[in-house]
Protein backbone atom coordinates (compact mmCIF):
# COMPACT_ATOMS: atom_id res chain seq x y z
CA UNK A 1 0.00 0.00 0.00
CA UNK A 2 1.59 3.32 -1.47
CA UNK A 3 1.73 6.60 1.18
CA UNK A 4 -1.02 8.07 -1.15
CA UNK A 5 -3.29 4.92 -0.43
CA UNK A 6 -2.58 5.47 3.55
CA UNK A 7 -3.28 9.30 3.31
CA UNK A 8 -6.58 8.50 1.11
CA UNK A 9 -7.70 6.17 4.34
CA UNK A 10 -7.16 8.67 7.02
CA UNK A 11 -10.41 9.91 8.07
CA UNK A 12 -11.34 12.97 9.44
CA UNK A 13 -14.06 14.26 11.64
CA UNK A 14 -16.25 15.49 8.95
CA UNK A 15 -15.74 12.38 6.99
CA UNK A 16 -16.92 10.06 9.10
CA UNK A 17 -20.28 10.17 8.81
CA UNK A 18 -20.04 10.01 4.96
CA UNK A 19 -18.41 6.76 5.61
CA UNK A 20 -20.96 4.90 7.67
CA UNK A 21 -23.47 6.24 5.27
CA UNK A 22 -21.86 4.49 2.59
CA UNK A 23 -21.45 1.30 4.81
CA UNK A 24 -25.28 2.07 5.44
CA UNK A 25 -26.44 2.09 1.51
CA UNK A 26 -24.36 -1.52 1.19
CA UNK A 27 -25.82 -3.17 4.04
CA UNK A 28 -28.93 -2.47 5.30
CA UNK A 29 -27.88 -3.47 8.58
CA UNK A 30 -27.44 -1.32 12.13
CA UNK A 31 -23.44 -0.56 12.61
CA UNK A 32 -22.64 -0.21 15.80
CA UNK A 33 -19.51 0.66 18.07
CA UNK A 34 -18.10 -2.62 17.99
CA UNK A 35 -17.99 -2.63 13.59
CA UNK A 36 -16.03 0.67 13.71
CA UNK A 37 -13.26 -0.45 16.20
CA UNK A 38 -13.42 -3.92 14.00
CA UNK A 39 -12.84 -1.83 10.47
CA UNK A 40 -9.94 0.36 12.65
CA UNK A 41 -8.46 -2.74 14.20
CA UNK A 42 -8.16 -4.29 10.42
CA UNK A 43 -7.00 -1.00 9.36
CA UNK A 44 -3.82 -1.22 11.87
CA UNK A 45 -3.35 -4.37 10.67
CA UNK A 46 -2.97 -3.25 7.27
CA UNK A 47 -0.61 -0.79 8.31
CA UNK A 48 1.64 -2.75 10.42
CA UNK A 49 2.07 -5.52 7.76
CA UNK A 50 3.03 -2.97 5.43
CA UNK A 51 5.80 -1.45 7.79
CA UNK A 52 7.40 -5.16 8.61
CA UNK A 53 7.22 -6.13 4.59
CA UNK A 54 10.83 -4.67 4.86
CA UNK A 55 12.26 -5.66 8.12
CA UNK A 56 12.05 -7.90 10.49
CA UNK A 57 10.36 -6.32 13.44
CA UNK A 58 7.67 -8.11 14.80
CA UNK A 59 3.73 -7.53 14.11
CA UNK A 60 2.39 -7.01 17.62
CA UNK A 61 5.14 -4.41 18.34
CA UNK A 62 4.37 -2.50 15.21
CA UNK A 63 0.60 -3.12 16.01
CA UNK A 64 0.85 -1.39 19.31
CA UNK A 65 2.63 1.18 18.10
CA UNK A 66 0.20 2.17 15.46
CA UNK A 67 -1.69 5.59 16.77
CA UNK A 68 -3.97 7.29 13.98
CA UNK A 69 -7.21 8.93 14.26
CA UNK A 70 -9.73 6.04 12.73
CA UNK A 71 -13.19 6.16 11.93
CA UNK A 72 -14.30 5.29 15.72
CA UNK A 73 -11.97 7.67 17.19
CA UNK A 74 -8.14 7.65 18.61
CA UNK A 75 -6.83 3.87 17.80
CA UNK A 76 -3.73 3.20 20.40
CA UNK A 77 -3.36 0.51 22.31
CA UNK A 78 -2.47 0.77 26.05
CA UNK A 79 -0.84 -2.32 27.60
CA UNK A 80 -2.60 -4.33 24.86
CA UNK A 81 -5.58 -2.50 25.31
CA UNK A 82 -8.20 -0.35 23.39
CA UNK A 83 -7.51 3.47 24.95
CA UNK A 84 -11.09 4.47 25.79
CA UNK A 85 -12.18 7.93 24.27
CA UNK A 86 -14.81 10.45 24.22
CA UNK A 87 -17.20 9.59 21.27
CA UNK A 88 -18.73 12.28 18.82
CA UNK A 89 -22.28 10.92 18.45
CA UNK A 90 -23.56 11.30 14.80
CA UNK A 91 -26.46 10.13 13.11
CA UNK A 92 -25.58 6.78 11.68
CA UNK A 93 -29.67 5.33 11.05
CA UNK A 94 -32.16 7.34 8.84
CA UNK A 95 -32.13 10.89 7.29
CA UNK A 96 -33.80 12.97 10.35
CA UNK A 97 -31.81 15.39 12.25
CA UNK A 98 -29.91 14.21 15.25
CA UNK A 99 -31.93 15.06 18.53
CA UNK A 100 -30.10 16.55 21.69
CA UNK A 101 -28.83 13.87 23.52
CA UNK A 102 -29.40 13.33 26.88
CA UNK A 103 -26.24 12.61 28.78
CA UNK A 104 -26.53 10.87 32.85
CA UNK A 105 -28.54 13.52 34.63
CA UNK A 106 -30.97 14.21 32.72
CA UNK A 107 -28.91 17.07 30.81
CA UNK A 108 -28.37 17.70 27.62
CA UNK A 109 -25.19 19.54 27.94
CA UNK A 110 -22.09 17.79 27.01
CA UNK A 111 -19.69 17.14 29.89
CA UNK A 112 -16.65 18.77 30.09
CA UNK A 113 -13.57 17.25 30.83
CA UNK A 114 -15.23 14.52 32.99
CA UNK A 115 -16.15 10.92 31.92
CA UNK A 116 -18.03 8.52 33.90
CA UNK A 117 -15.21 5.76 34.77
CA UNK A 118 -16.50 2.67 32.55
CA UNK A 119 -15.50 0.17 35.48
CA UNK A 120 -18.52 2.11 37.56
CA UNK A 121 -15.97 3.12 40.57
CA UNK A 122 -17.78 5.33 42.72
CA UNK A 123 -15.82 8.53 43.75
CA UNK A 124 -14.00 7.71 47.03
CA UNK A 125 -15.09 11.00 49.49
CA UNK A 126 -13.37 11.21 52.69
CA UNK A 127 -15.35 12.40 55.22
CA UNK A 128 -13.50 13.70 58.87
CA UNK A 129 -14.47 12.53 62.18
CA UNK A 130 -15.52 15.11 64.52
CA UNK A 131 -15.39 15.20 68.32
CA UNK A 132 -17.71 18.31 68.60
CA UNK A 133 -20.10 20.71 66.56
CA UNK A 134 -22.22 17.31 64.98
CA UNK A 135 -24.05 20.29 62.74
CA UNK A 136 -21.31 21.16 60.73
CA UNK A 137 -20.67 16.77 60.03
CA UNK A 138 -22.04 13.69 61.89
CA UNK A 139 -20.61 9.95 61.12
CA UNK A 140 -22.55 7.37 62.97
CA UNK A 141 -21.51 3.61 62.17
CA UNK A 142 -24.51 0.95 62.93
CA UNK A 143 -23.57 -1.80 65.15
CA UNK A 144 -26.08 -4.27 63.67
CA UNK A 145 -25.32 -3.92 59.89
CA UNK A 146 -22.29 -2.10 59.96
CA UNK A 147 -23.08 0.89 57.24
CA UNK A 148 -21.93 4.39 58.22
CA UNK A 149 -24.52 7.59 57.66
CA UNK A 150 -22.90 10.83 57.19
CA UNK A 151 -24.91 13.50 58.24
CA UNK A 152 -24.74 17.60 58.67
CA UNK A 153 -24.50 20.51 56.52
CA UNK A 154 -21.62 20.32 54.90
CA UNK A 155 -23.28 17.10 53.39
CA UNK A 156 -26.03 18.40 52.93
CA UNK A 157 -24.49 21.37 50.60
CA UNK A 158 -22.30 18.61 48.70
CA UNK A 159 -25.25 16.82 48.21
CA UNK A 160 -27.51 20.05 46.76
CA UNK A 161 -24.45 20.92 44.15
CA UNK A 162 -23.93 17.88 43.13
CA UNK A 163 -27.86 17.67 42.16
CA UNK A 164 -27.04 20.82 39.80
CA UNK A 165 -24.18 19.58 37.71
CA UNK A 166 -25.16 19.05 33.70
CA UNK A 167 -23.98 15.59 34.81
CA UNK A 168 -24.16 12.87 37.15
CA UNK A 169 -21.54 11.66 39.52
CA UNK A 170 -21.67 8.86 41.75
CA UNK A 171 -19.65 8.73 45.25
CA UNK A 172 -19.59 6.93 48.10
CA UNK A 173 -17.97 8.94 51.64
CA UNK A 174 -15.23 7.09 53.19
CA UNK A 175 -14.67 8.38 56.90
CA UNK A 176 -11.09 9.20 57.84
CA UNK A 177 -10.89 7.69 61.46
CA UNK A 178 -8.83 4.23 63.03
CA UNK A 179 -10.41 1.20 64.42
CA UNK A 180 -11.23 3.05 67.67
CA UNK A 181 -13.98 5.38 65.45
CA UNK A 182 -11.85 9.04 65.67
CA UNK A 183 -9.98 11.03 63.17
CA UNK A 184 -6.86 8.97 61.66
CA UNK A 185 -4.71 12.03 61.69
CA UNK A 186 -5.10 15.84 61.43
CA UNK A 187 -6.56 17.83 58.99
CA UNK A 188 -3.48 18.17 56.71
CA UNK A 189 -3.30 14.50 56.33
CA UNK A 190 -6.99 13.94 55.46
CA UNK A 191 -6.05 16.65 52.70
CA UNK A 192 -2.76 14.61 51.98
CA UNK A 193 -4.90 11.09 50.98
CA UNK A 194 -6.10 13.48 48.05
CA UNK A 195 -2.96 14.06 46.56
CA UNK A 196 -1.57 10.66 47.38
CA UNK A 197 -5.11 9.37 45.56
CA UNK A 198 -6.00 7.77 47.79
CA UNK A 199 -9.37 9.60 48.16
CA UNK A 200 -10.91 11.64 45.14
CA UNK A 201 -12.40 14.06 47.28
CA UNK A 202 -13.00 15.30 50.59
CA UNK A 203 -16.43 16.90 51.95
CA UNK A 204 -16.13 18.17 55.12
CA UNK A 205 -15.25 21.41 57.36
CA UNK A 206 -11.90 21.95 55.54
CA UNK A 207 -10.56 25.26 55.51
CA UNK A 208 -8.47 26.67 52.47
CA UNK A 209 -4.96 27.49 53.23
CA UNK A 210 -1.97 28.62 51.49
CA UNK A 211 -0.27 25.52 51.92
CA UNK A 212 -2.73 22.73 51.51
CA UNK A 213 -3.29 24.61 47.98
CA UNK A 214 -0.08 23.80 46.55
CA UNK A 215 -1.10 20.10 46.61
CA UNK A 216 -4.80 20.27 46.19
CA UNK A 217 -7.30 22.40 44.62
CA UNK A 218 -10.53 23.86 46.91
CA UNK A 219 -13.75 25.16 45.85
CA UNK A 220 -14.94 28.34 46.83
CA UNK A 221 -16.08 28.74 50.53
CA UNK A 222 -19.09 27.99 51.56
CA UNK A 223 -18.98 29.07 54.79
CA UNK A 224 -18.13 32.38 56.74
CA UNK A 225 -14.44 32.65 56.95
CA UNK A 226 -12.25 34.49 59.94
CA UNK A 227 -10.37 32.94 63.09
CA UNK A 228 -11.47 34.72 66.24
CA UNK A 229 -11.53 34.21 70.37
CA UNK A 230 -14.48 32.97 72.35
CA UNK A 231 -14.12 34.50 75.77
CA UNK A 232 -16.27 35.42 79.02
CA UNK A 233 -18.32 37.84 79.54
CA UNK A 234 -18.49 40.26 82.52
CA UNK A 235 -21.27 42.53 83.49
CA UNK A 236 -20.31 46.16 83.24
CA UNK A 237 -20.80 47.23 87.25
CA UNK A 238 -19.13 50.95 86.56
CA UNK A 239 -22.01 51.61 84.32
CA UNK A 240 -24.78 50.44 86.57
CA UNK A 241 -24.40 53.02 89.20
CA UNK A 242 -24.56 55.77 87.10
CA UNK A 243 -27.26 54.83 84.75
CA UNK A 244 -30.04 57.28 85.25
CA UNK A 245 -27.35 59.95 83.79
CA UNK A 246 -27.17 57.91 80.52
CA UNK A 247 -30.25 58.56 78.47
CA UNK A 248 -29.92 62.21 78.02
CA UNK A 249 -26.88 64.34 77.62
CA UNK A 250 -25.09 66.98 79.90
CA UNK A 251 -26.31 69.86 77.89
CA UNK A 252 -29.66 68.46 79.19
CA UNK A 253 -29.31 67.69 82.27
CA UNK A 254 -27.72 71.88 82.93
CA UNK A 255 -29.82 72.94 80.98
CA UNK A 256 -32.68 75.76 81.13
CA UNK A 257 -34.66 78.15 79.99
CA UNK A 258 -35.05 82.04 81.43
CA UNK A 259 -38.65 83.58 80.66
CA UNK A 260 -37.69 87.45 80.22
CA UNK A 261 -40.43 88.85 77.51
CA UNK A 262 -43.96 89.44 78.29
CA UNK A 263 -44.77 86.32 76.75
CA UNK A 264 -43.50 84.39 79.62
CA UNK A 265 -47.27 81.97 80.10
CA UNK A 266 -47.07 80.62 75.74
CA UNK A 267 -43.39 80.22 76.79
CA UNK A 268 -44.11 78.16 79.85
CA UNK A 269 -47.12 76.56 78.07
CA UNK A 270 -44.45 75.66 75.51
CA UNK A 271 -42.22 74.16 77.64
CA UNK A 272 -44.55 72.03 79.78
CA UNK A 273 -44.81 69.91 76.65
CA UNK A 274 -41.14 70.19 76.27
CA UNK A 275 -40.54 68.62 79.68
CA UNK A 276 -43.50 66.14 79.07
CA UNK A 277 -42.18 64.87 75.88
CA UNK A 278 -38.36 64.35 77.48
CA UNK A 279 -39.84 63.01 80.77
CA UNK A 280 -41.87 59.85 78.58
CA UNK A 281 -38.41 60.01 75.91
CA UNK A 282 -36.23 59.88 79.67
CA UNK A 283 -38.26 57.02 81.19
CA UNK A 284 -38.40 54.81 77.87
CA UNK A 285 -34.78 54.80 77.55
CA UNK A 286 -33.77 54.50 81.12
CA UNK A 287 -36.11 51.75 80.74
CA UNK A 288 -34.42 50.15 78.23
CA UNK A 289 -30.89 50.66 79.41
CA UNK A 290 -32.00 49.32 82.72
CA UNK A 291 -33.59 45.77 81.04
CA UNK A 292 -30.88 45.13 79.18
CA UNK A 293 -27.30 43.44 80.43
CA UNK A 294 -24.69 45.50 80.01
CA UNK A 295 -21.89 42.57 78.97
CA UNK A 296 -18.18 43.20 78.26
CA UNK A 297 -15.49 40.84 77.16
CA UNK A 298 -12.97 39.76 79.42
CA UNK A 299 -10.17 39.48 76.81
CA UNK A 300 -9.96 42.69 74.71
CA UNK A 301 -7.75 41.25 72.03
CA UNK A 302 -4.67 38.69 71.63
CA UNK A 303 -2.08 41.03 72.74
CA UNK A 304 -3.79 41.32 76.35
CA UNK A 305 -3.93 37.15 76.20
CA UNK A 306 0.29 37.64 74.78
CA UNK A 307 1.04 41.00 77.60
CA UNK A 308 -0.50 39.10 80.82
CA UNK A 309 1.13 35.35 79.41
CA UNK A 310 -2.79 33.95 79.75
CA UNK A 311 -3.57 30.50 79.00
CA UNK A 312 -5.27 29.87 75.46
CA UNK A 313 -7.40 26.90 74.19
CA UNK A 314 -7.34 25.18 70.82
CA UNK A 315 -8.01 21.94 69.20
CA UNK A 316 -5.09 19.52 68.58
CA UNK A 317 -6.24 18.35 64.48
CA UNK A 318 -6.53 21.71 63.56
CA UNK A 319 -4.43 23.98 61.45
CA UNK A 320 -5.09 26.46 64.32
CA UNK A 321 -1.95 25.40 66.94
CA UNK A 322 0.41 25.97 64.33
CA UNK A 323 -1.31 29.50 63.85
CA UNK A 324 -1.21 30.36 67.70
CA UNK A 325 2.73 29.74 67.17
CA UNK A 326 2.54 32.58 64.33
CA UNK A 327 0.77 34.67 66.31
CA UNK A 328 3.67 34.28 69.13
CA UNK A 329 1.99 32.09 71.83
CA UNK A 330 4.43 29.78 73.88
CA UNK A 331 3.73 26.09 73.66
CA UNK A 332 3.48 26.25 77.49
CA UNK A 333 0.36 28.45 77.42
CA UNK A 334 -1.44 26.31 74.85
CA UNK A 335 -3.96 24.14 76.38
CA UNK A 336 -5.86 21.27 73.75
CA UNK A 337 -9.40 21.72 74.63
CA UNK A 338 -12.21 19.41 73.76
CA UNK A 339 -15.36 21.12 72.34
CA UNK A 340 -17.60 19.50 74.84
CA UNK A 341 -15.48 21.06 77.47
CA UNK A 342 -15.29 24.77 76.27
CA UNK A 343 -17.76 26.48 78.83
CA UNK A 344 -16.16 24.40 81.69
CA UNK A 345 -12.65 25.44 80.51
CA UNK A 346 -13.67 29.07 80.14
CA UNK A 347 -15.71 28.92 83.38
CA UNK A 348 -12.75 27.64 84.75
CA UNK A 349 -10.24 30.87 83.72
CA UNK A 350 -6.99 31.24 83.40
CA UNK A 351 -6.20 30.41 87.76
CA UNK A 352 -8.27 27.26 87.99
CA UNK A 353 -6.96 25.02 85.70
CA UNK A 354 -8.91 27.02 82.90
CA UNK A 355 -8.36 29.15 79.90
CA UNK A 356 -8.79 32.52 79.85
CA UNK A 357 -9.96 32.09 75.82
CA UNK A 358 -10.38 29.86 72.94
CA UNK A 359 -8.98 30.28 69.64
CA UNK A 360 -11.36 28.90 66.59
CA UNK A 361 -12.73 29.32 63.81
CA UNK A 362 -15.74 31.50 63.13
CA UNK A 363 -18.50 28.69 62.48
CA UNK A 364 -17.50 27.06 65.12
CA UNK A 365 -17.72 30.06 67.30
CA UNK A 366 -21.23 30.95 66.57
CA UNK A 367 -22.25 26.94 66.58
CA UNK A 368 -20.95 27.26 70.31
CA UNK A 369 -23.20 30.62 71.17
CA UNK A 370 -26.08 29.55 70.03
CA UNK A 371 -26.42 27.37 73.04
CA UNK A 372 -24.16 29.55 75.46
CA UNK A 373 -24.52 33.24 74.32
CA UNK A 374 -25.47 34.84 78.18
CA UNK A 375 -21.83 34.01 79.58
CA UNK A 376 -19.67 34.19 76.80
CA UNK A 377 -19.31 36.13 73.47
CA UNK A 378 -16.94 36.27 70.29
CA UNK A 379 -14.42 39.17 69.80
CA UNK A 380 -12.43 38.74 66.48
CA UNK A 381 -11.73 37.74 64.00
CA UNK A 382 -8.71 38.00 64.16
CA UNK A 383 -6.81 36.47 61.70
CA UNK A 384 -8.54 36.19 58.22
CA UNK A 385 -9.05 32.42 56.11
CA UNK A 386 -10.58 31.18 53.49
CA UNK A 387 -13.59 29.66 54.83
CA UNK A 388 -14.15 25.59 54.45
CA UNK A 389 -13.82 24.73 50.59
CA UNK A 390 -14.38 20.97 49.57
CA UNK A 391 -10.93 19.42 48.20
CA UNK A 392 -10.09 17.84 44.87
CA UNK A 393 -7.29 16.62 43.11
CA UNK A 394 -5.03 19.32 41.02
CA UNK A 395 -6.57 20.16 38.11
CA UNK A 396 -9.64 18.29 38.84
CA UNK A 397 -12.72 19.54 36.14
CA UNK A 398 -15.37 19.08 38.88
CA UNK A 399 -13.25 22.10 41.73
CA UNK A 400 -14.64 24.37 39.11
CA UNK A 401 -17.74 22.79 38.30
CA UNK A 402 -19.09 22.59 41.72
CA UNK A 403 -17.34 25.97 42.81
CA UNK A 404 -19.97 27.56 39.97
CA UNK A 405 -22.73 25.58 41.97
CA UNK A 406 -21.63 26.74 45.30
CA UNK A 407 -22.14 30.32 44.03
CA UNK A 408 -25.52 29.55 42.52
CA UNK A 409 -27.03 28.37 45.51
CA UNK A 410 -25.35 31.16 47.58
CA UNK A 411 -26.98 33.60 45.81
CA UNK A 412 -30.54 31.32 46.15
CA UNK A 413 -32.33 30.34 48.91
CA UNK A 414 -31.39 26.96 48.83
CA UNK A 415 -28.64 28.03 51.45
CA UNK A 416 -30.32 29.76 53.50
CA UNK A 417 -32.88 26.62 54.02
CA UNK A 418 -29.95 24.46 54.60
CA UNK A 419 -28.53 26.60 57.29
CA UNK A 420 -31.78 26.66 59.15
CA UNK A 421 -32.06 23.04 59.08
CA UNK A 422 -28.74 22.43 60.57
CA UNK A 423 -28.32 25.63 62.90
CA UNK A 424 -31.74 26.87 62.84
CA UNK A 425 -31.79 31.33 64.14
CA UNK A 426 -28.20 31.96 65.30
CA UNK A 427 -29.44 35.55 66.21
CA UNK A 428 -31.48 33.75 69.32
CA UNK A 429 -30.03 32.56 71.89
CA UNK A 430 -31.38 28.75 73.20
CA UNK A 431 -31.30 29.71 76.72
CA UNK A 432 -33.05 33.09 76.44
CA UNK A 433 -35.41 31.75 79.02
CA UNK A 434 -33.19 32.36 82.26
CA UNK A 435 -33.28 36.02 82.12
CA UNK A 436 -33.24 36.38 85.68
CA UNK A 437 -30.00 38.32 85.67
CA UNK A 438 -31.05 40.39 82.97
CA UNK A 439 -34.75 41.90 84.02
CA UNK A 440 -34.28 41.83 88.15
CA UNK A 441 -33.35 45.28 89.51
CA UNK A 442 -30.69 45.42 92.09
CA UNK A 443 -29.48 47.99 94.98
CA UNK A 444 -26.36 47.92 92.22
CA UNK A 445 -28.46 49.15 89.20
CA UNK A 446 -29.66 52.58 91.85
CA UNK A 447 -26.18 52.95 93.35
CA UNK A 448 -25.82 56.17 91.99
CA UNK A 449 -29.07 57.41 93.59
CA UNK A 450 -28.68 55.97 97.37
CA UNK A 451 -25.31 57.69 96.99
CA UNK A 452 -26.38 61.03 95.86
CA UNK A 453 -29.16 60.62 98.22
CA UNK A 454 -26.96 58.96 101.11
CA UNK A 455 -24.56 62.24 100.90
CA UNK A 456 -27.52 64.86 100.97
CA UNK A 457 -28.81 63.31 104.06
CA UNK A 458 -25.66 62.75 105.81
CA UNK A 459 -24.23 66.85 104.75
CA UNK A 460 -27.44 68.28 106.21
CA UNK A 461 -27.26 65.82 109.86
CA UNK A 462 -24.14 66.70 110.41
CA UNK A 463 -25.63 71.06 109.84
CA UNK A 464 -28.46 70.21 111.68
CA UNK A 465 -26.26 68.80 114.81
CA UNK A 466 -23.55 71.13 114.59
CA UNK A 467 -26.46 74.22 115.44
CA UNK A 468 -28.17 71.78 118.00
CA UNK A 469 -24.67 71.54 120.04
CA UNK A 470 -23.90 75.36 119.33
CA UNK A 471 -27.30 76.64 120.49
CA UNK A 472 -27.65 74.34 123.48
CA UNK A 473 -23.65 73.61 124.38
CA UNK A 474 -24.33 75.46 128.10
CA UNK A 475 -27.48 73.62 129.13
CA UNK A 476 -25.45 70.60 127.76
CA UNK A 477 -22.22 70.92 129.30
CA UNK A 478 -24.01 71.66 132.85
CA UNK A 479 -26.40 68.22 132.32
CA UNK A 480 -25.68 65.84 135.95
CA UNK A 481 -22.99 63.38 134.78
CA UNK A 482 -24.09 60.82 137.14
CA UNK A 483 -27.64 60.38 134.92
CA UNK A 484 -27.97 56.84 133.64
CA UNK A 485 -27.53 56.54 129.87
CA UNK A 486 -31.28 56.17 129.56
CA UNK A 487 -32.06 59.26 131.67
CA UNK A 488 -29.18 61.06 129.55
CA UNK A 489 -30.59 60.20 126.19
CA UNK A 490 -33.78 61.60 127.28
CA UNK A 491 -32.48 64.93 128.17
CA UNK A 492 -30.87 65.08 124.76
CA UNK A 493 -34.20 64.58 123.32
CA UNK A 494 -36.16 67.30 125.76
CA UNK A 495 -33.76 69.32 124.06
CA UNK A 496 -34.40 68.62 120.85
CA UNK A 497 -38.27 68.25 121.18
CA UNK A 498 -37.67 72.02 122.78
CA UNK A 499 -40.11 74.68 120.50
CA UNK A 500 -37.70 76.85 118.05
CA UNK A 501 -39.28 80.32 118.43
CA UNK A 502 -37.63 81.56 115.92
CA UNK A 503 -38.72 79.53 113.64
CA UNK A 504 -40.91 80.07 110.51
CA UNK A 505 -43.15 78.15 111.70
CA UNK A 506 -44.45 80.32 114.69
CA UNK A 507 -46.81 83.35 114.04
CA UNK A 508 -45.30 86.64 115.47
CA UNK A 509 -47.79 89.09 116.74
CA UNK A 510 -48.50 92.23 118.78
CA UNK A 511 -50.43 92.33 122.17
CA UNK A 512 -53.31 94.55 123.07
CA UNK A 513 -49.71 95.77 125.74
CA UNK A 514 -47.42 96.36 123.19
CA UNK A 515 -45.52 93.09 123.70
CA UNK A 516 -45.06 90.31 121.27
CA UNK A 517 -47.04 87.15 121.10
CA UNK A 518 -46.24 83.81 118.83
CA UNK A 519 -48.48 81.56 118.06
CA UNK A 520 -48.17 78.09 117.01
CA UNK A 521 -50.28 75.20 117.28
CA UNK A 522 -49.95 73.29 120.39
CA UNK A 523 -50.50 68.70 120.43
CA UNK A 524 -54.02 69.37 121.69
CA UNK A 525 -55.01 71.56 119.26
CA UNK A 526 -56.13 74.55 121.30
CA UNK A 527 -54.59 78.11 121.30
CA UNK A 528 -51.65 79.00 124.16
CA UNK A 529 -50.14 82.13 124.90
CA UNK A 530 -46.98 82.42 126.67
CA UNK A 531 -46.28 85.52 128.55
CA UNK A 532 -43.15 87.01 129.42
CA UNK A 533 -42.70 85.46 132.83
CA UNK A 534 -43.18 82.05 130.80
CA UNK A 535 -46.44 81.01 131.71
CA UNK A 536 -48.37 79.26 129.03
CA UNK A 537 -52.16 79.54 128.51
CA UNK A 538 -54.36 77.60 126.79
CA UNK A 539 -57.71 77.91 125.47
CA UNK A 540 -60.03 76.67 122.58
CA UNK A 541 -61.37 79.73 119.98
CA UNK A 542 -65.56 78.71 118.93
CA UNK A 543 -64.53 80.82 116.33
CA UNK A 544 -64.41 78.77 112.85
CA UNK A 545 -60.80 79.44 113.02
CA UNK A 546 -61.08 76.98 115.64
CA UNK A 547 -59.96 74.53 113.05
CA UNK A 548 -56.75 75.90 113.08
CA UNK A 549 -55.59 76.23 116.65
CA UNK A 550 -52.33 78.08 117.36
CA UNK A 551 -50.17 79.10 120.24
CA UNK A 552 -50.00 83.04 121.55
CA UNK A 553 -46.49 83.69 123.62
CA UNK A 554 -45.59 87.16 125.25
CA UNK A 555 -42.39 88.10 124.28
CA UNK A 556 -41.04 91.34 126.17
CA UNK A 557 -39.59 93.99 123.86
Amino acid sequence: MSQGQRSSMKFDVDGREDIVRSIQMKRAVEVSVFSLWAYDTVFALAMAAEKISGSNGGLLRVIQEEKFNGVSGEFHLVNSQMKLSTLQVVNIVGRGGLSPVIWPGESTEVPKGWEIPVSGKKLRIGVPVMDGFFELLKVERDNVTNKTSVTGFCIDVFKAVVKRLPYAISYEFIPFMDEQGHIAGTYNDLVDQVYLQKYDAVVGDVTTTANRSMYVDFTVAFTESGVAMLVPVKESIHKSAWIFLKPLTVDLWFGKERVENILSKVVLIIWLFVVLILTSSYTASLTSIITVQQLQPTVADVQDLLKNGDYVGCENDSFIKPLMKQLHFDDSKIRIVRPDNYAEALSKGNQNGGVSAIIHEVPYIKLFLAQHCKKFTMVGPIYKTAGFGFVFPKGSPLAADISQEILNITEGDEMGEIERKWFGDQNTCVNQGNTENSENLTFRSFSGLFIITGAASTFALLIFLAQFLSKNWKELKNMNSDKSAWQMLMSLWEYYDKKDLSSHTFRRNKTSDGNDSVSANNKNGQICEESAVEEISCSVLASPISDVPFVAVEIPQ
